[in-house]
């Protein structure tokens, strides 16, 4: 359940780094979610 939590707020935080083009920290934000 947590996990599934924290994907969910993993995918918010990065729909926010999308809406302002910040994308070295989505890429930093995928790199992280696949450790």
């Amino acid at each position: 359940m947590s996990d599934k939590n924290q994907i969910i707020a993993r995918a918010s935080l990065i729909e926010q780094l999308v809406s302002k083009r910040y994308f070295e920290d989505i890429g930093k934000q995928l790199t992280e979610l696949e450790m």
